[in-house]
């Protein structure tokens, strides 16, 4: 609990401070311009459809969730292939690390690693873009 007001707190103070306005709000840019490369990319983003599978007393489980790129998103959680839980967050990637405020719960901060790719492990489970 202690951990996840810290990480909360860390995120708040990153996007606060981050990049500086010109940059492209959380990614890494390459040309220092504001924009990767000169164009409108930005380096090993999260943004798309991702999805999640495993298995829980058995029975399969399945995340989806969607990074829209104003670094808002929604999830759906199926358990047993009925949907059992649908949200919103928050997002912001800075470098490899994507934090997730949760905006239905008050200490719903989460993180992970992200590298770039069609894959990243969170929660035990391996996701995929779709």
């Amino acid at each position: 609990m202690k951990m996840l007001k810290i990480l909360a707190i860390l995120f708040a103070v990153l996007v606060f401070i981050g990049c500086s306005d010109d940059c492209c709000g959380g990614c890494e840019c390459v040309d220092g311009g504001g924009n990767p490369g000169g164009g409108d990319n930005i380096i090993n983003s999260i943004a798309g459809t991702w999805e999640g599978l495993g298995m829980d007393d058995g029975l399969p489980m399945r995340w989806q969730y969607v990074f829209n790129s104003n670094n808002r998103g929604t999830y759906r959680h199926y358990y047993n292939n009925d949907l059992s839980g649908t949200g919103i967050f928050a997002w912001e990637q800075i470098g490899e690390i994507v934090f997730i405020i949760y905006t239905e719960e008050a200490s719903g901060a989460r993180s992970f690693f992200y590298s770039g790719g069609m894959t990243f492990n969170w929660g035990g489970m391996t996701f995929t873009k779709m």
